[in-house]
Protein backbone atom coordinates (compact mmCIF):
# COMPACT_ATOMS: atom_id res chain seq x y z
CA UNK A 1 0.00 0.00 0.00
CA UNK A 2 2.88 2.35 0.75
CA UNK A 3 4.45 1.71 -2.64
CA UNK A 4 1.10 2.32 -4.29
CA UNK A 5 0.65 5.67 -2.57
CA UNK A 6 4.16 6.78 -3.59
CA UNK A 7 4.37 5.38 -7.13
CA UNK A 8 0.89 6.17 -8.44
CA UNK A 9 1.14 9.99 -8.37
CA UNK A 10 4.59 9.80 -9.96
CA UNK A 11 3.38 7.56 -12.78
CA UNK A 12 0.23 9.62 -13.35
CA UNK A 13 2.20 12.87 -13.37
CA UNK A 14 5.00 11.69 -15.64
CA UNK A 15 2.92 9.66 -18.08
CA UNK A 16 -0.39 11.53 -18.20
CA UNK A 17 0.94 15.04 -17.39
CA UNK A 18 0.10 17.68 -14.80
CA UNK A 19 -3.60 18.05 -15.56
CA UNK A 20 -4.26 14.36 -15.02
CA UNK A 21 -2.29 14.48 -11.76
CA UNK A 22 -4.52 17.30 -10.51
CA UNK A 23 -7.63 15.32 -11.37
CA UNK A 24 -6.14 12.22 -9.73
CA UNK A 25 -5.45 14.13 -6.52
CA UNK A 26 -8.93 15.65 -6.43
CA UNK A 27 -10.51 12.24 -6.98
CA UNK A 28 -8.35 10.52 -4.38
CA UNK A 29 -9.17 13.17 -1.77
CA UNK A 30 -12.91 13.01 -2.42
CA UNK A 31 -13.19 9.23 -2.68
CA UNK A 32 -10.72 8.57 0.14
CA UNK A 33 -12.54 10.77 2.63
CA UNK A 34 -15.91 9.26 1.74
CA UNK A 35 -14.49 5.74 2.01
CA UNK A 36 -12.88 6.48 5.38
CA UNK A 37 -16.16 7.82 6.80
CA UNK A 38 -18.07 4.85 5.36
CA UNK A 39 -15.67 2.34 6.90
CA UNK A 40 -15.76 3.99 10.32
CA UNK A 41 -19.57 4.21 10.32
CA UNK A 42 -20.06 0.66 9.03
CA UNK A 43 -17.69 -0.74 11.64
CA UNK A 44 -19.48 1.13 14.42
CA UNK A 45 -22.87 -0.07 13.15
CA UNK A 46 -21.77 -3.71 13.15
CA UNK A 47 -20.30 -3.33 16.62
CA UNK A 48 -23.53 -1.80 17.92
CA UNK A 49 -25.61 -4.54 16.27
CA UNK A 50 -23.77 -7.15 18.33
CA UNK A 51 -24.31 -5.15 21.51
CA UNK A 52 -28.02 -4.88 20.75
CA UNK A 53 -28.39 -8.63 20.20
CA UNK A 54 -26.48 -9.35 23.41
CA UNK A 55 -28.84 -7.07 25.38
CA UNK A 56 -31.93 -8.98 24.21
CA UNK A 57 -33.52 -11.51 26.56
CA UNK A 58 -32.43 -15.06 25.74
CA UNK A 59 -35.21 -16.88 23.88
CA UNK A 60 -34.09 -19.74 21.58
CA UNK A 61 -37.64 -20.26 20.26
CA UNK A 62 -37.77 -16.71 18.90
CA UNK A 63 -34.06 -16.63 17.93
CA UNK A 64 -33.21 -13.88 20.43
CA UNK A 65 -30.25 -13.22 22.73
CA UNK A 66 -26.88 -14.86 23.19
CA UNK A 67 -26.45 -18.27 21.59
CA UNK A 68 -29.01 -17.59 18.85
CA UNK A 69 -28.26 -17.54 15.14
CA UNK A 70 -28.64 -13.77 15.23
CA UNK A 71 -25.94 -13.59 17.88
CA UNK A 72 -23.60 -15.80 15.84
CA UNK A 73 -24.12 -13.57 12.81
CA UNK A 74 -23.57 -10.42 14.86
CA UNK A 75 -20.29 -11.83 16.22
CA UNK A 76 -19.10 -12.32 12.64
CA UNK A 77 -20.21 -8.77 11.83
CA UNK A 78 -18.36 -7.46 14.86
CA UNK A 79 -15.23 -9.34 13.78
CA UNK A 80 -15.37 -7.51 10.44
CA UNK A 81 -16.54 -4.23 11.93
CA UNK A 82 -13.81 -3.74 14.53
CA UNK A 83 -10.95 -3.52 11.99
CA UNK A 84 -13.04 -1.24 9.79
CA UNK A 85 -13.82 1.09 12.65
CA UNK A 86 -10.43 1.05 14.33
CA UNK A 87 -7.79 0.66 11.64
CA UNK A 88 -8.91 0.62 8.00
CA UNK A 89 -11.00 3.78 8.04
CA UNK A 90 -8.56 5.97 9.98
CA UNK A 91 -5.58 4.64 7.99
CA UNK A 92 -6.91 6.09 4.73
CA UNK A 93 -6.39 9.69 5.90
CA UNK A 94 -2.57 9.43 6.26
CA UNK A 95 -2.42 7.68 2.90
CA UNK A 96 -4.24 10.60 1.25
CA UNK A 97 -1.78 12.99 2.88
CA UNK A 98 1.17 10.90 1.65
CA UNK A 99 -0.14 10.88 -1.94
CA UNK A 100 -0.54 14.67 -1.88
CA UNK A 101 2.89 15.19 -0.29
CA UNK A 102 4.61 13.01 -2.90
CA UNK A 103 2.81 14.94 -5.63
CA UNK A 104 3.89 18.32 -4.23
CA UNK A 105 7.49 17.15 -3.85
CA UNK A 106 7.56 15.66 -7.35
CA UNK A 107 5.83 18.63 -9.02
CA UNK A 108 9.07 20.33 -10.16
CA UNK A 109 10.28 17.10 -11.76
CA UNK A 110 6.93 16.48 -13.44
CA UNK A 111 6.82 20.02 -14.84
CA UNK A 112 10.45 19.79 -16.00
CA UNK A 113 9.81 16.57 -17.94
CA UNK A 114 6.52 17.81 -19.44
CA UNK A 115 6.41 16.70 -23.06
CA UNK A 116 9.81 14.97 -22.89
CA UNK A 117 8.46 11.45 -22.49
CA UNK A 118 7.79 10.05 -25.94
CA UNK A 119 6.13 6.81 -26.93
CA UNK A 120 9.51 5.09 -27.26
CA UNK A 121 10.55 6.18 -23.78
CA UNK A 122 7.28 4.95 -22.31
CA UNK A 123 7.67 1.60 -24.08
CA UNK A 124 11.22 1.26 -22.72
CA UNK A 125 10.03 2.04 -19.19
CA UNK A 126 7.17 -0.44 -19.58
CA UNK A 127 9.55 -3.13 -20.82
CA UNK A 128 11.86 -2.51 -17.86
CA UNK A 129 8.94 -2.82 -15.45
CA UNK A 130 7.85 -6.10 -17.06
CA UNK A 131 11.40 -7.48 -16.80
CA UNK A 132 11.68 -6.45 -13.15
CA UNK A 133 8.31 -8.00 -12.31
CA UNK A 134 9.34 -11.21 -14.07
CA UNK A 135 12.55 -11.35 -12.04
CA UNK A 136 10.57 -10.71 -8.85
CA UNK A 137 8.14 -13.54 -9.65
CA UNK A 138 11.04 -15.90 -10.42
CA UNK A 139 12.74 -15.05 -7.11
CA UNK A 140 9.53 -15.66 -5.16
CA UNK A 141 8.99 -18.96 -7.01
CA UNK A 142 12.58 -20.05 -6.25
CA UNK A 143 12.21 -19.17 -2.57
CA UNK A 144 9.16 -21.43 -2.24
CA UNK A 145 10.87 -24.47 -3.79
CA UNK A 146 12.01 -27.27 -1.52
CA UNK A 147 15.73 -27.98 -1.73
CA UNK A 148 16.31 -31.77 -2.21
CA UNK A 149 19.29 -31.86 0.21
CA UNK A 150 17.16 -30.42 3.02
CA UNK A 151 14.05 -32.51 2.40
CA UNK A 152 15.06 -35.27 4.86
CA UNK A 153 16.87 -33.04 7.38
CA UNK A 154 15.28 -32.40 10.78
CA UNK A 155 13.79 -28.99 11.40
CA UNK A 156 16.14 -26.43 12.90
CA UNK A 157 15.65 -25.66 16.56
CA UNK A 158 14.34 -29.15 17.34
CA UNK A 159 16.72 -29.42 20.32
CA UNK A 160 18.71 -32.42 19.00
Amino acid sequence: LALLSVATPLVVGLVLQVEALGAFLAGSILVGQLLAVFMANAGAAWDNAKKRVENEPRDPARNLGKGSERHKASVVGDTVGDPLKGTAGPAINPMIKAVNLVSVLAAPIIVQFRGVLTTGTLLAIGAAVVVLLTVLLWVVWQSKREVPELAGAPASGSGQ
